[in-house]
């Protein structure tokens, strides 16, 4: 679907030093009937990570390179916006002059850009062999007519030589088929005999009447023996011990509840939870979340030194966590740190854009992530 121009928004980001040749580009901008949102950055890239979050991707980014936006800062701003998923042909880079009747050309370039973008139909792609033929020229041809081929000379028929099969021994057909046969039935015959003396020891030990210890002990030998042979030979599945009267079954006295682990900081949990000083969600609490952004080692440094009411051991949360607590309206608009690596080596940390719940991969570096932390409930 084409976007009209009414509807693409230009964010133009802009240094302090050119806050008023980017003003002047925006009135001409708006002038040719553009939406145009200006975006003044500082030491921090978390107003830019605002605005892609709000218009996504139906706009254009155009980084304005001034003496506090230098030329490695603006790669590196483009280079986010594609890691939060705008694509290089919808974002660049252009000198702004101080001097805001220079403009013209920096407005030139970017409503030529927003038209190949948003005004341009798009072209289906053909293969180089095809020939497309315009309606007019497509003329209605008859089919030819089918053209009765002469008959085929007679010739006399051949015999057809059948195919001879190997011969083959009818005593050798017989013994490899009675073989797996002959297999089959003494296994069968084990299986049986090892199941009936199986029976019949158990019938005999139930009907013989109780003998003193050193009897009993000698036959339990025996029946072990038997029993052990006949295993032996039929291999059956083990059944679970039954109790006698001779073998008395010894049943283990329930756990004290001294014995159950605790925490030393289950107390000062609770005390924290009823003061509202922390919050819970499901098997973990929140803590506080920091005022200030910062890059990710900054925010896992802050969790790992962090005490709220005497608890430590707080951390960064995972990416699921993260999803959780922005279900459960406890995170703010902004994009927050996860432990969770975005790549292969931990270059990349994923982070959780809130206003339209989406994960992004960030550079490790990036400083103006928001940080929450948390830790598991005892």
């Amino acid at each position: 679907m084409v976007q009209r121009r009414d509807e693409f928004t230009i964010v133009l980001a802009y240094g302090a030093d050119g806050a008023a040749a980017a003003a002047a580009v925006g009135d001409r901008l708006r002038a040719q009937a553009h939406r145009v949102s200006l975006v003044e950055l500082g030491s921090g890239d978390a107003p830019l990570m605002e605005a892609c979050a709000r218009v996504g991707g139906q706009g254009l980014f155009v980084v304005a390179r001034t003496d506090t936006l230098t030329t490695a800062r603006c790669e590196r701003l483009r280079e986010l916006l594609r890691d939060l998923g705008v694509p290089m042909s919808r974002s660049l880079s252009l000198p702004l002059a101080q001097d805001p009747s220079l403009a013209d050309a920096f407005v030139a370039r970017v409503a030529t850009l927003v038209r190949r973008i948003a005004i341009a139909p798009p072209r289906r792609a053909s293969s180089p062999d095809t020939v497309t033929t315009p309606a007019a020229a497509a003329v209605d041809v008859p089919a030819p007519a089918p053209v009765c081929a002469a008959d085929p000379p007679t010739l006399e028929p051949i015999t057809a030589v059948p195919r001879v099969s190997p011969p083959t021994s009818p005593a050798l057909m017989t013994a490899d088929v009675a073989a797996p046969r002959v297999q089959r039935s003494r296994r069968a015959v084990a299986a049986t005999a090892g199941t009936l003396a199986a029976l019949a020891i158990a019938a005999i030990a139930a009907l013989r009447p109780a003998a003193p210890e050193a009897e009993a002990a000698g036959s339990d030998d025996g029946v072990a023996r038997a029993t052990t042979a006949s295993a032996a030979a039929t291999q059956p599945v083990m059944a679970p011990p039954t109790a006698t009267p001779s073998q008395p079954v010894a049943i283990a006295a329930p756990a004290a509840a001294g014995e159950l682990p605790t925490a030393e900081d289950a107390p000062a949990i609770v005390a924290a939870l009823r003061k509202r000083e922390i919050r819970a969600l499901d098997v973990f609490v929140v803590a506080p979340e920091s005022k200030k952004p910062s890059d990710y080692a900054g925010a896992a440094a802050l969790c790992d030194a962090l005490e709220v009411a005497g608890i430590k051991g707080w951390r960064l949360p995972e990416i699921g966590e993260l999803i959780s607590m922005s279900r459960a309206k406890m995170l703010r608009k902004g994009s927050y740190w996860s432990v969770t690596k975005g790549d292969t080596f931990g270059d990349l940390r994923l982070v959780l854009v809130i206003k339209r719940e989406r994960i992004s991969p960030v550079p490790a570096g990036w400083d103006a992530g928001r940080v929450i932390c948390v830790r598991e409930r005892s």
